[in-house]
């Protein structure tokens, strides 16, 4: 099995839109210990994508949750796997105990919010950035706790 690529996610998503049936797509070659895969499921009105890490362990398949496509899209699962899941992995250990290993602050909590408003196109994105610019200062540093 190749590597997913943005044509292939396209072309599945339509697939499983026609032919109601769920459809699972996998990053990289082989069954291994663990991988990035693509879970397509048919809903009523509409294909969800979901972004899952797989592991065998004892002979049974664990997987958690990484995000949904498009919104989380693939470099970025990608890159999420192999910075806090790949490791786990080559170590023997499982998944479920994987954490975003990065820092963050409430500026960095509130810089997102803002760029999530601006990508969607919402006028109040400089307003919210202000106020929040001017709450993150008054609290400092403050780390926010990752997922």
């Amino acid at each position: 099995m190749a590597n997913i690529t943005e044509g292939t996610i396209r072309r599945a998503l339509k697939e499983v839109q026609r032919t109601r049936k769920q459809r699972q797509l996998v990053d990289g070659e082989g069954h291994g210990t663990g991988r990035l895969a693509l879970i397509l499921k048919p809903m009523p009105t509409r294909v969800t994508a979901t972004w899952m890490v797989q592991q065998w362990r004892d002979g049974r398949r664990i997987k958690t949750t990484l995000g949904s496509y498009p919104a989380m899209p693939l470099s970025e699962a990608r890159e999420v796997f192999d910075r806090d899941y790949a490791p786990l992995i080559l170590d023997g250990r499982s998944v479920k105990v994987a954490r975003d290993t990065r820092p963050g602050t409430v500026s960095d909590l509130f810089e997102g919010y803002v760029a999530h408003l601006q990508g969607d196109n919402k006028p109040s994105w400089s307003d919210v950035e202000q106020q929040l610019n001017k709450a993150a200062d008054v609290m400092g540093a403050m780390y926010w706790p990752a997922r």
